[in-house]
C-alpha cells in the first residue's frame, strides 16, 4: 500500500478506512485524491501518481495548489468552504505534471467529515488522452480563443464551487495582464483588485440576481488595468446548473467599451451644447423683441421728457419730477441695452482695445468692489495683443465677474484673481467654450477670474448664463447674461470651470483685433438745430408723435408715415418735378424694424429712386448688425434708440452734411 501521510495527518487515513479499503483504493486504475482542509495531500493512489510523475515523496510536502494551475493558497481558503457546504462538486482544471506538463483533467467528489478533519475526496478523469472528440474540442477551442481575441472580448469561466475562472480571448488587451497573471485572481480577488470600488456593490447585486433569479448576468462597470488606470467594460453571461439544484459555472463575456462610453458622452455633450445654443437663440430673440418693443416706448417717454425738461423752468416745482423720470427712463433704456447685449446686437461701437489698460483703469473700483475680507491679485501679461471692442462693455465684462466672484465668497476670507495673457487655443479646448459656436482654432488674448469660494453644482453651471437666474437673489440676474452677450458679440467664449468644494475659474476668450480699425468719432452732446422738412418713417405712432414734436423743437418741418410703402408714397408725391420747392423732403428719418417692406427694403427704394437723399437709420441694434441687414445697402448715417434731442440733432446734421459743433466744455 502506498499512501502520502504526512506525520500529523497519519490517523486520518487509518480512521477513515481500514488497510484492506486503502489498499483497494490504492491499486484502483482511477486517479483518486484526498486531501486535507490545509491542502495538503491525505492520499494520492498510484493512478494518480501515474499521470502526475510524482513519487510518495515527492507529495509529501506539497498541497492540492501545487499541481491545480487555477488554484492559489488565498483561493483555497475562500473556496473550501463551499466545497464543503456543497458536499457534492464537480468541476474542470488543469494539473501541473512533475515535468511541467499542463494535463487536463474532469474531477468529481465529495467532502468526507472525519473525527477531527474534513477531507475532500477526489476521483480524478484526465482528458489529455488521445481521443478523437478531445482533440477536436481543442482545436474548436482555440479557433474560438482566437476570434475572440480579434474580436476584442474575454471569455471567462467561473467556477462557483472552487472560486476558479479560467479565461480566454482578448486578456491582455482588456486587463493589461497576462493569461497567467490573471488565472492567479481568484474570483473574490478579482472583485476587491480590479473592480472599482464605487461600482463593486451594484456588480454584486447583479451577480445575486442572476444566481437566484434570471439565471443571467449583465453588468457595466470600470475595470482597473494592470497599470493602475480604469478602463469601462461590459460583462455578462448565463449561469449553468450542471444538472444539480444550484448554479456551478458562470460562462461570461466580457468587452472593453470604453471608447462606446466616450462616444456616447460625446454625443450627449454635444446634444447639450446644441440644446444650450438653441435655448440661447430662443431666448435672444424673446429679448431682442421686448428690447424693440420697449426702446420704441421709451423713445416716446424720453423724447417727451427731454422736450419737458426744455420747456419747464429749473424754478419750477415739476422740474425735479421731470428729471426723476428721465433718470428711471434712461436706466429702463438701459435695461434694453442690457437685453440687447444679451442676444449680440447693442449699439456699441468697437475700437482696438489694450486689454491690460482696460483692467488698470479699473484698479481702484475693483478694490471698493470686493469686501474687506477679500483681496485682489493681479496677473497681467505684458505686451498682449490688441482686442477689439468697446471699452464700456469689456470693463463691464470684468467688472461683474469680479463682483460675481466677491459675491460667491459670501463675506469669507480669499483672494479673487484677475489674470490676462495669450494662448493658442484646438479645437478640443474651444467646444467647451460658452459664446459664439464653433469658434476658430487660432490665438485668443484672454482673462480669467478665479475664486476659492464654494463652487456650482452641474445643475448650476447649465443655467448660469440664464437672463434672470441667481442662486443669490431671485429675480437678479442679468450679470452673467449679459457678459456672454458682449462676449459673444465680441467672436469671442467663455469657459466656465467649477465644482462644489474647489472655487471657480471664468475663462474671457477673445480674438485679437484686425491690424487696422475704423474709429467712429463720437457724436456731439450739443444741441443742435437745423431747417428743412424730415419725412419719420416709423411703425409706432408713439414714435411717430414724438419725432415730430422733438423735429419741431430743434427747427425742422415734419412729415410722418407707418409703413415703407406710404413713405414711398409720399416721395413720389413731395420729391416729384415741378412739386412745391419748400414741400420737399430733405431727410428720411427710418425705422429699421417695420412690418411690410421694412427698413431695408424702403432704403433700397429710396437708393433706387432719390439716390441722393440724406437718409438717417435708427434702430436699437448695433452699428455692425445694422451694416449685416442692409448688406450692399450700407453705409448709412445710423442713429441707436433711443435717442433724445441732442443726439437726434447731431445725427440729422451729420446725414444732411453739416458738421455738427464740438461738444462744449
Amino acid at each position: 500500500m502506498t499512501i502520502h501521510r504526512p506525520t500529523r495527518q497519519g490517523e486520518t487515513g487509518a480512521t477513515l478506512f481500514t488497510d484492506l479499503a486503502v489498499q483497494a483504493l490504492e491499486s484502483g486504475a482511477m486517479p483518486i485524491i484526498w486531501v486535507g482542509a490545509d491542502g495538503g495531500f491525505r492520499f494520492v493512489n498510484s493512478g494518480a501518481r501515474a499521470y502526475l510523475g510524482y513519487s510518495p515523496s515527492d507529495l509529501e510536502p506539497l498541497h492540492l495548489w501545487d499541481i491545480d494551475v487555477n488554484l492559489t493558497p488565498d483561493l483555497w481558503q475562500t473556496g473550501l468552504s463551499r466545497l464543503v457546504d456543497q458536499r457534492n462538486f464537480h468541476f474542470e482544471t488543469l494539473h501541473r505534471t512533475k515535468d511541467g506538463r499542463e494535463v487536463p483533467v474532469e474531477v468529481r467528489g465529495h467532502a468526507a467529515r472525519g473525527p477531527g478533519e474534513t477531507v475532500l475526496c477526489c476521483f480524478v478523469q484526465v482528458l489529455s488522452e488521445p481521443r478523437p472528440y478531445h482533440v477536436a474540442l481543442a482545436a474548436d477551442e482555440e479557433r474560438y480563443r482566437l476570434v475572440t481575441e480579434q474580436a476584442g472580448q474575454l471569455i471567462y469561466e467561473w467556477n462557483i464551487p472552487t472560486g476558479s475562472i479560467q479565461n480566454w480571448g482578448a486578456i491582455t488587451a482588456i486587463t493589461g495582464y497576462d493569461p497567467a497573471e490573471l488565472r492567479r485572481f481568484a474570483f473574490q480577488e478579482r472583485l476587491d483588485a480590479l473592480i472599482h470600488p464605487d461600482d463593486r456593490d451594484r456588480v454584486l447585486e447583479h451577480l445575486e440576481i442572476g444566481q437566484t433569479v434570471t439565471g443571467k448576468f449583465q453588468a457595466e462597470y470600470r475595470l482597473r488595468r494592470k497599470d493602475g488606470t480604469w478602463t469601462q467594460v461590459e460583462d455578462r453571461g448565463v449561469f449553468l446548473n450542471d444538472g444539480t439544484d444550484s448554479p456551478q459555472r458562470l460562462l461570461g463575456l466580457m468587452q472593453d467599451i470604453t471608447a462606446r462610453k466616450e462616444e456616447e458622452a460625446e454625443r450627449r455633450r454635444l446634444e447639450a451644447r446644441m440644446m444650450q445654443a438653441q435655448k440661447l437663440e430662443s431666448l435672444g430673440v424673446m429679448a431682442s423683441g421686448i428690447a424693440h418693443d420697449f426702446n420704441n416706448l421709451l423713445g416716446a417717454m424720453l423724447g417727451n421728457l427731454d422736450l419737458l425738461h426744455r420747456e419747464i423752468p429749473d424754478t419750477s416745482p415739476l422740474h425735479r419730477r421731470v428729471l426723476a423720470a428721465r433718470k428711471a427712463s434712461q436706466r429702463a433704456a438701459e435695461l434694453c441695452r442690457q437685453l440687447l447685449t444679451y442676444t449680440g446686437k447693442s449699439h456699441q461701437s468697437r475700437v482696438a482695445l489694450d486689454l491690460n489698460t482696460l483692467v488698470r483703469e479699473l484698479g481702484t473700483i475693483l478694490e471698493v468692489a470686493v469686501t474687506k475680507k477679500t483681496s485682489l491679485e493681479l496677473a497681467l501679461q505684458p505686451d498682449l495683443p490688441m482686442i477689439r471692442g468697446d471699452p464700456g462693455e469689456i470693463h463691464q465684462v470684468i467688472l461683474n465677474l469680479v463682483l460675481n466672484a466677491a459675491e460667491a465668497l459670501e463675506g469669507t476670507p480669499g483672494t479673487i484673481t484677475l489674470a490676462t495673457g495669450l494662448r493658442a487655443c484646438e479645437r478640443a479646448f474651444l467646444d467647451h467654450t460658452w459664446g459664439k459656436e464653433s469658434l476658430p482654432e487660432g490665438r485668443y488674448v484672454f482673462f480669467e477670474v478665479t475664486d476659492p469660494g464654494p463652487g456650482m453644482s452641474p445643475e448650476t453651471l447649465q443655467r448660469i448664463f440664464d437672463p434672470f437666474f441667481s442662486t443669490r437673489f431671485p429675480g437678479r440676474g442679468l450679470g452673467l447674461p449679459t457678459v456672454l452677450g458682449i462676449v459673444r458679440s465680441l467672436g469671442g467664449g467663455i469657459l466656465v470651470d467649477s465644482s462644489p468644494g474647489r472655487g471657480s475659474r471664468f475663462t474671457v476668450l477673445l480674438p485679437p483685433a484686425p491690424p487696422t480699425l475704423p474709429v467712429p468719432a463720437p457724436p456731439a452732446q450739443a444741441e443742435v438745430h437745423g431747417t428743412g422738412t424730415v419725412l419719420v418713417v416709423d411703425d409706432e405712432e408713439l414714435i411717430r408723435t414724438t419725432a415730430e414734436d422733438m423735429l419741431g423743437f430743434l427747427g425742422y418741418g415734419c412729415l410722418t408715415a407707418a409703413t415703407g410703402e406710404e413713405a414711398v408714397a409720399l416721395l413720389e408725391q413731395h420729391q416729384a418735378e415741378g412739386a412745391d420747392p419748400g414741400g420737399k423732403v430733405d431727410c428720411v428719418l427710418l425705422d429699421l424694424t417695420m412690418p411690410g417692406m421694412g427698413g431695408p427694403r424702403t432704403l433700397a427704394a429710396i437708393r433706387e429712386r432719390w439716390p441722393t437723399l440724406p437718409v438717417l437709420l435708427a434702430s436699437g441694434y448695433s452699428r455692425e448688425e445694422v451694416a449685416t441687414l442692409l448688406g450692399d445697402l450700407a453705409p448709412v448715417e445710423f442713429s441707436p434708440k433711443p435717442f433724445n434731442l441732442d443726439l437726434l440733432g447731431t445725427h440729422l446734421a451729420r446725414a444732411m452734411g453739416r458738421r455738427p459743433p464740438d461738444r462744449p466744455a
